[in-house]
Parts: C-alpha cells; sequence; structure tokens
C-alpha cells in the first residue's frame, strides 16, 4: 500500500484530503507545516508527497528542496489558494514537481493524478481550478 505525506497547515482541508486519501487505499502521515512534514519524511520515507505551497515555519518550496534532496526521485504535488493560473506550469517546472493544484481543486482530478503517479505512468498533467 503506498504511503502518502500530505502537508497542510489548514486543519480541515487536512483532514478532507486524508480522509479520501486513506478511503482510496493510501497509507496517509500528515503534517501541519514543512518543517514538520520534512522531519516526518525523515522519520519515515513515503512514495509521494503532497504539499501546500504557503505555510508558517517553513513554507512549501523550502520543504520541498530538503525533501528532494533526501529523496530526489520522490514524487511531489504542490497546491495553492488564489495562485495565478499563468504562473502555475512555471512554478511547478521552477520546483521540479510533477503536478500542481489551484485551491479549491476538483478532488477527482487529484486522485486520478496521485494514482497516475503511484502506477508509474507518465505524469499527470497540470490542473488548475
Amino acid at each position: 500500500m503506498p504511503t502518502i505525506l500530505l502537508i497542510e497547515d489548514h486543519a480541515g482541508v487536512r483532514e478532507l484530503l486524508a480522509i479520501a486519501l486513506r478511503t482510496d487505499g493510501y497509507t496517509v502521515i500528515t503534517a501541519e507545516n514543512g518543517s514538520d512534514g520534512v522531519a516526518r519524511f525523515q522519520e519515515q520515507p513515503c512514495d509521494l508527497v503532497l504539499t501546500d505551497m504557503s505555510m508558517p515555519v517553513m513554507t512549501g518550496p523550502e520543504a520541498i528542496r530538503h525533501i528532494q534532496q533526501l529523496s530526489p526521485t520522490t514524487p511531489i504535488i504542490g497546491m495553492s489558494g488564489g495562485f495565478p493560473d499563468q504562473l502555475i506550469n512555471s512554478e511547478r517546472q521552477r520546483l521540479g514537481l510533477q503536478g500542481f493544484f489551484s485551491k479549491p481543486m476538483e478532488l477527482h482530478a487529484l486522485r486520478h493524478c496521485i494514482g497516475t503517479l503511484l502506477s508509474h505512468l507518465t505524469p499527470c498533467t497540470v490542473s488548475a481550478a
């Protein structure tokens, strides 16, 4: 069963996503900020990381850089509220992300993206709300 690290500072969003992903059969480890997420990844490397971009303590991009140093091949999907659609692809490429979703996101599209990445198929397409 693949393990997903979910890094999200908003408790409601974190719980909703964790429930949805557990329903899909994944083991989900949660973290409320980037620093906590990096620490959890060091304790237990995961098959995929899903992270918010704007968080206190350590931002998503900072956490992404740390996780990529620990495991360069782990797929990472970013999420952000209010991110301009025209910048999504450039931000995804700049950070080396396999996916990027604007909040509020289409849960079905996110689940499909995760399933695609964890099935070792081609990287998923970037989706904007």
